[in-house]
């Protein structure tokens, strides 16, 4: 036996079927009728619940809860619930982001990857708790990460959450999976925008460590900018400027200063000749060595050695 009955809430029309069918008969019936109304009315059906057995007079208070739910859910059009594999779905739930995951991504400048991630995670949230309730514990979620993520490297997070675009997006973000989206990609690209520059900073600093170091190794070969460039596969301008930036001095300064105070040592505690100790040190000819030294010292190699 099956009784119909039909109601008008919240200016959306409701159907509802009171069945002694058994649960898999019931599954049937349910797939007919979605069948039908896919058929004969393909803009009406939105979703539909199948609730736990229960006695008839019970049958009211059924109805109320999953009304209730249904108003903060979110489902796919035609589909069919059963209404307590959703309850323990909802109650199974947990933390939705994989924070490791995020906080490895942003610290690398994987845009695309953070991006990719947090979409299919933003889908599997529809398609598994379906609420508004999901949507806004992965805005919570999210935004505590980020925000902390922003603390650690010393930026402020009022710059993000105060600009009109974000509180815009932010107002709109959980009325639907779209809005989400273009809540959550604003924000971590404002924030990939933020660090960028920073992880730009370091990646500058650690080559110009390794310049440094391949220069001490190497300073009595011939080294300048063509040479670095090629080593480290920068064009020579660039090298030139970025190790003026992160030292405050340049390429040609600080190789000369380091031959220079090479050949102090030498002049100080061997009696090796003159122009022998310009070639160790990487000077072509006594006269360029000669001149250089004096520029950095104020004498001639010849009196520097006199003096000491």
């Amino acid at each position: 036996m099956e009784n119909v009955i039909c109601w008008e809430e919240n200016k959306g029309t409701y159907l509802g079927i009171l069945s002694e069918l058994s649960e898999k008969e019931t599954k049937e019936r349910a797939a007919q009728v979605r069948n039908v109304f896919e058929k004969y009315f393909p803009d009406v059906l939105q979703i539909g619940y199948i609730s736990p057995s229960v006695p008839f007079y019970e049958a009211g208070l059924e109805k109320e809860k999953i009304m209730e739910y249904d108003k903060t859910h979110i489902y796919d059009e035609g589909e069919i619930k059963e209404f307590m594999v959703l309850l323990r779905e909802k109650e199974a739930s947990g933390h939705i982001l994989d924070e490791d995951y995020i906080l490895q991504c942003l610290n690398k400048g994987s845009r695309v990857s953070t991006l990719e991630y947090l979409q299919k995670t933003l889908q599997h949230v529809k398609q598994t708790m379906h609420s508004v309730e999901g949507f806004r514990n992965f805005q919570v979620e999210l935004t505590q990460l980020v925000s902390k993520y922003l603390h650690d490297k010393k930026e402020n997070m009022n710059s993000v959450i105060r600009d009109p675009i974000y509180l815009k997006l932010d107002m709109n973000a959980v009325k639907s999976e779209f809005s989400m989206v273009q809540w959550m990609s604003w924000l971590m690209n404002k924030v990939f925008d933020l660090t960028q520059e920073e992880r730009k900073e370091k990646t500058e600093k650690k080559i110009t460590d390794q310049v440094i170091d391949y220069i001490r190794e190497h300073y009595t070969e011939d080294i300048n900018r063509n040479t670095l460039s090629e080593r480290f596969h920068f064009s020579p301008e660039y090298i030139g400027k970025m190790f003026r930036k992160d030292t405050g001095t340049s390429l040609n300064d600080y190789i000369n200063s380091l031959r220079v105070e090479k050949a102090k040592h030498l002049l100080e505690n061997t009696n090796t000749k003159v122009i022998d100790i310009a070639l160790e040190v990487g000077f072509d000819t006594l006269p360029y060595f000669s001149s250089v030294f004096k520029k950095y010292t104020g004498v001639s190699p010849a009196e520097f050695r006199k003096k000491e």
